[in-house]
């Protein structure tokens, strides 16, 4: 692979800091004078699971000119705790008035191992759901569900995209039974008991005072053994009008490779101490009895209704 050399209109060797700045900055002039010549117009990046605050190259006015952030398979089923409380930038994007388009992915969870289990699938998706839930902010963040590849299209699945061959894949990823049960908006009375985590100290000085203006409305959840989670087992949280997603982690840090071991894969569920009486939501939109518990493996979300609604 080549390295170094030179462009003409851009100064700086190729490959470092300095050109990649002046190369945002360029960009980034070159696009405020395009939305100032087409009035009401949106800017939209794919930048999947890039911290914008993290890397001293993307320079404040290049994040400031985009209006819509497409997060490709930014979301897994195989999170650990921390991974999702590195997502901070997320609401701080949604603070400054910017949309979202949230890409859940069945990468690395169960369906991954066992292509042919219609189960497995489902509860990735279910999961993948859940997940989005987290970070759902009302007319700011949208929705999308995919499978374990970066290949979009309407085309049928095959033996390695679903459990079965011949469908749409446009179809078969939405949880449309599920996204019939309606759980209003996030809980803004819900403050939120999560600390958001930093990869390095330049992001976190980048950062600064941010931190405190984000509330996601994330909590962390009980077990029924001891009442009290290890470093080792955690859940989280969010309440909504009408109900209650949950995600079990099972561990702080991401696990890309569960699909990969037998032992993680067949772990017992454990059990989750829940707020209130709720009904979970099954992958074909039923709901089970109400309860005050719930029972998750790792790496597995869940959609609750409230009992009654």
């Amino acid at each position: 692979m080549l390295k170094g050399g030179a462009i003409a209109e851009l100064p700086g060797t190729l490959g470092t800091d300095e050109a990649a700045l002046n190369y945002a900055s360029q960009m980034a002039s070159f696009l405020s004078q395009l939305k100032a010549h087409i009035p009401n117009t949106q800017l939209a990046a794919n930048i999947s699971e890039l911290n914008l605050w993290r890397y001293p190259q993307w320079t404040p006015e290049l994040r400031d000119v985009f209006d819509v952030w497409l997060r490709e398979h930014y979301l897994y089923a195989a999170m650990g705790t921390d991974a999702l409380r590195e997502r901070w930038e997320h609401f701080a994007l949604s603070a400054m008035g910017d949309e979202s388009l949230v890409m859940t992915t069945t990468r690395f969870g169960r369906s991954e191992r066992n292509t042919k289990n219609e189960q497995a699938w489902q509860q990735d998706i279910t999961t993948g759901l859940a997940l989005y839930y987290l970070f759902h902010i009302p007319k700011q963040t949208h929705y999308h569900s995919w499978n374990q590849t970066f290949y979009y299209s309407s085309n049928p699945t095959d033996n390695n995209n679903w459990y079965q061959s011949g469908a749409v894949k446009n179809q078969v990823y939405r949880p449309t039974n599920m996204l019939g049960h309606d759980l209003g908006e996030p809980m803004t009375d819900t403050v939120s008991s999560m600390d958001w985590l930093t990869q390095d100290g330049t992001e976190a000085k980048l950062v600064g005072e941010l931190f405190d203006t984000i509330d996601s409305g994330w909590f962390w959840l009980d077990s029924d053994e001891s009442g009290l989670w290890s470093e080792k087992y955690q859940a989280i949280g969010r309440q909504f009008e009408r109900g209650l997603v949950v995600y079990f982690a099972g561990e702080s840090r991401a696990d890309n490779e569960m699909w990969r071991d037998e032992e993680k894969w067949n772990k017992e569920s454990q059990t989750i101490l829940l707020p209130a009486q709720y009904q979970r939501v099954n992958w074909d939109g039923s709901l089970e009895t109400k309860s005050n518990q719930v029972a998750l493996r790792p790496y597995e979300g869940a959609v609750l209704i409230k009992a009654g609604e």
